[in-house]
């Protein structure tokens, strides 16, 4: 049998995980439901976070520049 491709492993653990918490939010416990809630909001849309890509490189360079210096 061929190994999956890491890009079907990784939709095939996408799907799994999205299935799992589709349950947990219909039949789980209370803490089940808090929690699957608390790792939604952990993620990070990196869709949204391309249009402050550019600013964030700018402000990294700038600190970089003044990383010897002193702020007093």
């Amino acid at each position: 049998m061929a190994p999956l491709s890491t890009a079907a492993t990784a939709e095939a653990q996408v799907q799994y995980r999205a299935q799992r918490n589709d349950l947990g939010e219909a039949f789980g416990t209370r803490k089940a439901k808090s929690q699957i809630k608390a790792q939604e909001r952990g993620k990070v849309n990196a869709a949204a976070m391309e249009s402050v890509k550019d600013h964030l490189m700018d402000s990294i360079v700038v600190n970089e520049g003044t990383e010897g210096e002193s702020l007093e």
